[in-house]
This record gives structure tokens, sequence and C-alpha cells, in this order.
């Protein structure tokens, strides 16, 4: 502001401007409706006459009286043209001119691009590393606004009043720290930022800003952003630009990340037990996805936290960006202990962001004596091999029940039993009971009880091996029928069989670990193809409606499917398999019992789990769904298997939810009105990332029950990896403004328009008309002119 500004504002007693704004001084004539008609007439005919009369006085008049004369009685007249008109002095209090600073802060903001030459020296000079070649795109965004404690914020702010705006799907004014000056520029907040906007819609979030500005439009508007929309072309920003030209507001945009499309492979979704047994197979599911590597492949390995050995790997081909991949990798741990186990994709070429490389889980291995009861009418040959292999795990305790062997046999066979246990008692210190070709007359009174409450209420494992005689027919009608996963009204036995067929796992079966004959998901898929032929088995057609076929036949089909072959059903604590073939010692041929007790120790530790890993076993927590999209609500569940684990009324229940990066959320769970062995709960403001969740109350002694899951953004929204600084450069062409990359940010502040004052208040009017300055100085030109004329001698 000028000192005759300042000088203006004490005269008239007009409240000094604050820093950032001026004074705008303006005159007007409040009395301008005096000048119509017949008193312009009259004016310019006084003025004409003065002209008249001065022309003929000043014929003897020489030197600058010949104009000094004629103006004094001008400007006389002028005034009192003034005192007509009612002049008034208007003084308009002024700020600054506004600019908008636009930051994105949409998930693909949070990529990292590779920079060179000019960009990267730039990213290393804004950041204060050099060298640094990666960065983030809102990390870029960030050290621009924040550079030297916000240096250029500050400078933009002498020269305009800022306001920040965020924005993704849609814009939201940038929030001031608490507590902080409104003219402060929010340092902090910015530092906050973080890139989880679900959608982008740039050319949207001009359009509204601009509406909310229609009154007082911005000098100009700043965008920090990569130009990516992922609502559609319609949002990008170039689209808003019309909107911009009309209101003659300039767009400058400041272009984030490369035209190159962002690498990157992603694992994610992990899941495996958290306890299992020493020498039982630990398989890790999970997800992988990438990014511009559409036909190569990705080697996902598994490995110790603390040592480079690896333990399994798997490769798999991307078949397309942003496409999940399942994948499954499994080994056999042979030492006890609690293991940290990494699960990673090994970085490829160009790839960008590391971070979502590596998966870590917590295992715990321990060692346990199973015991085994293996019960058969006669010695098949399917009873024989599998005795032997039982009893040479050194894991497995084995006990026999031979119904029509002699008292010779029950002497020179250590695990032979004279007979099936009497009591209850007995028969629950089993971890697992295999029945064969059983015949239920020679069970002692009792036994089929006892057996049903051995798997609903002790939570034991039972394996059922299909026979010609008994198993599972002769179950037809008694209080073991419903413990048979498979209906038996519909079952039948087979003519004698003419040709072989293959065992092959479902979906399910691959999935389980009692099917991992070898470790690696492409290897043991391929075995099961290979393994020697079976001849004979019971046609089971249809399984019962909670019942899951783990493997079925390779080429027999019936209304559901696949002919079952090996099924699994949860009943009450403990769990059923069923096998509708006593051929599996088939598999041995050539191999012996590679693959034959593999099988069978995987089967027997997999059903043995409920019983020998603790009560833990009978709850299960689970969420709805492995994979939820942002915004979506989480529901989660548990579910008491066993009826003696259930929360007396009162009693809290509360699942811990921790997200990857060590933030937890506690959630309380409630009982469903309709049974009450179940609770369930929700979470709905969960934020992007990996999570596991686990039972906090009531406790346990061993691990708790965990489930875990994902929260990722829309597909859409990293579906456009890639920066557009095309169509950035288009919209700031069209508003009349200048494109910048990040080696141009300096440049900023010289092409930015210095934009209009604002008035900021309404105007203080003084009436110069009615001021005795005004009456003095007609006066004094009245006596200037009239001593002037007496010097003259013109009077």
């Amino acid at each position: 502001m000028s000192v005759i500004e300042r000088l203006l504002e004490w005269y008239f007693g007009i409240e000094p401007a604050g820093s950032g704004e001026g004074t705008d001084w303006r005159l007007s004539l409040e009395g301008a409706d005096v000048f119509s008609g017949w008193r312009v007439v009259l004016l310019l005919v006084c003025a004409v006459c003065v002209v008249l009369i001065y022309s003929r006085e000043l014929r003897r008049v020489t030197g600058t009286a010949r104009w000094l004369l004629p103006m004094f009685r001008l400007l006389a007249l002028l005034l009192v043209a003034f005192w007509f008109g009612e002049l008034t002095l208007h003084a308009v209090r002024t700020g600054l001119p506004t600019l908008i600073v636009m930051i994105d802060t949409s998930a693909s903001m949070g990529l990292d691009d590779r920079y060179s030459g000019e960009e990267a020296a730039a990213a290393g000079t804004l950041t204060g590393e050099p060298g640094t070649d990666r960065l983030a795109r809102l990390a870029l965004a960030k050290s621009i606004l924040l550079q030297d404690e916000g240096r250029l914020l500050a400078q933009l702010a002498e020269d305009y009043r800022l306001k920040l705006y965020t924005f993704a799907e849609s814009a939201e004014p940038l929030v001031q720290e608490p507590g902080a000056s409104p003219d402060r520029v929010p340092l902090e907040s910015i530092r906050a930022l973080t890139a989880d906007g679900a959608n982008t819609s740039p050319g949207a979030s001009l359009k509204q800003v601009l509406d909310e500005h229609r009154g007082a439009p911005p000098a100009a508007i700043v965008v920090l952003t990569d130009g990516v929309s992922s609502t559609g072309d319609n949002d990008r920003l170039s689209a808003a630009a019309e909107s911009a030209v009309g209101r003659t507001v300039p767009v400058f945009p400041i272009g984030l990340g490369t035209s190159k499309p962002t690498r990157d492979v992603q694992i994610y979704d992990l899941l495996a037990d958290s306890v299992v047994f020493v020498e039982d197979p630990v398989t890790f599911e999970l997800q992988a996805k990438a990014y511009d590597y559409s036909g190569e492949s990705v080697e996902v390995v598994v490995r110790e936290s603390d040592r480079n050995e690896i333990l399994a790997r798997e490769e798999v081909r991307v078949p397309g960006d942003g496409v999940a991949v399942p994948l499954r990798l499994t080994f056999t741990p042979r030492e006890e202990g609690d293991y940290e186990f990494i699960v990673e994709a090994r970085p490829v070429p160009g790839e960008t962001n590391l971070e979502n490389n590596v998966l870590r889980r917590r295992v715990r291995v321990q060692r346990e004596q199973i015991r085994v009861l293996l019960v058969d009418r006669a010695p098949r040959w399917e009873y024989r091999h599998l005795k032997a292999v039982l009893e040479f795990d050194d894991a497995v305790s084995v006990a026999t029940v031979l119904q029509e062997s002699d008292p010779a046999y029950q002497e020179e066979d250590r695990t032979a039993l004279a007979a099936f246990p009497a009591a209850q008692e007995e028969l629950f210190e089993y971890d697992v009971i295999i029945l064969g070709d059983v015949d239920l007359q020679y069970l002692n009174p009792g036994a089929l009880d006892s057996i049903r409450a051995f798997v609903s209420e002790r939570g034991g494992g039972l394996i059922l091996i299909a026979g010609e005689s008994h198993n599972p027919l002769a179950f037809r009608g008694s209080v073991i029928e419903p413990l048979v996963p498979v209906e038996l009204d519909t079952l039948t036995q087979p003519a004698a069989a003419t040709s072989g067929f293959r065992i092959k796992p479902t979906r399910a079966g691959f999935s389980s670990p009692i099917f991992q004959l070898l470790d690696g998901e492409s290897a043991n898929r391929a075995l099961w193809g290979e393994l020697p032929p079976i001849y004979w088995a019971v046609e089971a057609p249809r399984r019962r409606p909670a019942a899951l076929v783990l493997a079925a036949h390779s080429s027999r089909h019936t209304a559901e499917g696949r002919l079952p072959m090996i099924v699994l059903q949860r009943f009450g604590a403990g769990q059923v398999l069923f096998h509708a073939t006593d051929e599996l010692w088939r598999w041995r041929r050539q191999v012996e019992n590679q693959f034959y007790g593999r099988y069978w120790s995987q089967a027997v530790r997999f059903l043995s789990r409920s019983r020998l890993l603790g009560g833990v076993r009978g709850v299960e927590l689970t969420s709805d769904r492995q994979t939820y999209v942002d915004g979506e609500t989480i529901r989660l569940r548990l579910r008491f298997v066993d009826q003696r684990l259930v929360p007396k009324s009162g009693e809290p229940v509360t699942v811990i939810l921790e997200h990857h990066d060590g933030r937890q959320v506690r959630v309380e769970l409630s009982r469903r009105s309709s049974d009450d062995s179940v609770f369930e709960g929700s979470v709905s403001n969960a934020t992007v990332g990996s999570y596991h969740a686990w039972l906090a109350a009531p406790t346990f002694p061993d691990a708790p029950p965990a489930c875990d899951f994902l929260v990722e953004l829309p597909q859409r929204e990293l579906q456009e990896r890639a920066a557009d600084p095309a169509d950035l450069a288009r919209a700031a062409a069209q508003t009349g403004g200048t494109y910048l990359d990040i080696a141009a940010v300096g440049r900023i502040p010289e092409v930015l328009p210095r934009g209009k004052a604002v008035a900021v208040a309404d105007a203080d009017s003084i009436p110069l008309w009615s001021r005795v300055e005004v009456l003095l100085a007609f006066v004094g030109l009245l006596a200037c002119e009239w001593t002037l004329r007496k010097r003259l001698r013109l009077v």
C-alpha cells in the first residue's frame, strides 16, 4: 500500500488495512439525477458564457494569466457541479485474490514411480535425498508443498489467499489442525494425508470447487494429481475445462507420476493354520496379482523369517493386469517350535513397490502322540497296509481290533485288543477311530452310542472305510447312520470291476492338507493323475447337505457332479471321513508307502486336531468373505462347535482386528437369538489393508481361533496405473493455465496470474460535497481569480 493511501486513511479516519489487505478508492455522484434535463443545459450555457467572456477580456492579457483566469472560473463551476451532484468518496476494503490448491488423495496416488533425468534430480531435491528415483505420488505432492517447512505455500500466501482442498471422488476442504490460526498454512494436515480414495473424479471435483466459488471466482486453481480418472473419461480434468473457461479461471496442473504403467506384484489374503503337528503339512493359501506383467512368471517362496532357506516355492504366470491368481504352497515341518514364516513374491525387473510382496504368519509346530483305534472284521489288504503305516509312524500309537481273529493272534500282536472298548471312558482315550468293514453284531452293547458321543461330544475323528459286507450299508437305521457323510438310501454295491479308475481330488480336496502328497501345488496336482488306478468302490451318489466331497471318481458322474469317493462331514465337535473304496493300498505299487503312507498319516493328523489342539478347535472364528472392497461391512461370526465352551450369559465375547501396520480395533460380538452357540458382530469402517482377527475373550490355553481377510480398493481405481500428463496439459491449455511437471515446480509463482483484489467489507462512504474543505476550495478559487483580475486591472 502506498504512502498516499495510508495518508488518506488517516485523514478521513478510515481503519488502516491489515496484512494482505488494501483499499480501493472510488468517486461517485450520488445526486447524479440533478444533471438531467434543463440543469445540464444551464451548466453548458454557463460554461459557454465563461468561454466567450474570457476570450474577449483576455485579448489584452499575456503570459500565464491567459489560462489561469479561465481555469479558476471553470474549477469553481466544477465545484458547484460537485455540490449539486453530491460528490462522494468510497473507500472499499479489499483482500488478496484467492488461489485454490487441490491435492489428489485417491489410491492411485499411493503408487510408486521411477523417474529419470531431470525429473529424478527434481525428486531428489524435493525430498532432500539426492539420488532418489522412486517415490510415491502423494509423497511427492507432500514434498512439493512441505519443502523447507512450506516455503512454496508461504510464498504464495504473500500474494494470495490460499484455500486447500483434497479430492478423490469429490473435493473436501483441507481441515486445519486444531488450535491453529485460520491464516496459517495447514502443514500438519498435509503431512497426515493418505492415498486411500476409492475412486478418482478430478473433473467432477474441479466443477464442485468452481461451483462453491461461483460468486467470487479464484485467480487460479493449482491441481496436484496424476490425472487418472477411475470413473470414466467424462470425469477427466480436461472434461471440466469448459466450466473453468466460462468463469475465466485458469487451471495449473502439476503432473505427478510417469506415463509408463506402474509395474507391481502384490500378494495378499494369506491363510494358514496357526497350530500344526510335526510331520504335518503346512499349507499357505494366498492370492497374487500383478500389473504390467501380463504373460510373465512370478515366483512365490516360503521361508523362515530368520533363515534364507527356501521351504516351498511356486511359479505363477500372470494372466492379465489385476487378475487375482490363487496360490498354495506346502511344506512339512520336521521340528517342533514357534516359527514366523515369510511368504514372499520375488521382486521382478522394474517393480516399483516391494512392500506388498511380503506376508508373515506365525505358526506353532508341536509334537503330539496320536492314539488311533483301528477296527475291522477281517485282515483285508487295506487293513494290513494301513496297520503297518500307523505302526511305523512315531507320532501314532495304534491299537487294533480284528473281529474274526483267534486268541493266539491277540497274544502275538502287541497292538491287538481282545474286544472293542466296552466303557465310554476307554473309547474317549483315543483321538481317531478307523472303522473298516465292521460287523456291528460283534460290538458290545452301547458301543454305537459311545462312537457317536466320541465324535459329537469328545471331538474325536472317525474314518469309515467301505467294505463289501457291512460298511456302510449295515449302518442303515443305526444310531451312527447320521455320522456317515453320504445318504445310505442311495448307496449301492458295484458289480465286478472290469477296468480301473483314478481318484481325483476336488477343489476342496486340493485345499485340504490330507491331499498334499507332494510339496508344491503343481507337482501335487500332477501326481494325482499318475497314481495307480482303483478297481472297486461303493456307489454313493448323494452326499449329506453339510458334507464336503474331497475326492471323486475320475469318470463317473451323478446329478450332483462326479461320483464321490472321499467325503468329509463335521458332526458335533468332531469330524467324519468316509472312503467309498478300500483299495488305496494300490497306491503302494513300485513306491511302497511314499504316497499311501503320507496320505494316511496326514488324514489321521487332520482328524485328530479337534482333540489334540485343545478346546480352541471347538470354536470357529470366520468372516463372511476373505476379500472386501473399501466401505463394505465386515461380518464376523464365532461358532462354538463344542457346547461346553459356550460362554455364560453376560460374559464378554471380544475379537481383536489387527491391521498389517499394527493398529488394533476391538469388536464386541453379540449372541444370536436363534442359536446361543453363535456370536456375531460387524465392522463398517475398516481401512484398506490386510487384517488378522483373533478371539481375545474368552481366552484359551493355546492359540486362539483366528481368521484373516483383506480390505482393498475397488479394482477400477488401480486398474489404470499410468499417469496421464497429456490430459493435464489439455486442461491447462484450454483454460489459459500452464502444465508443470515436477522439474518445473519452482516456476509456479512466476506463471500464476496476479488476480484481482476482492472486496472483503462494505465501503466507507465520505460525502466530499458537504465537507468544509470543498467550500474553502471554492472560496479560494474565487479569491485567487479576483486577486489576479485586480493586478491585471480588469476590475
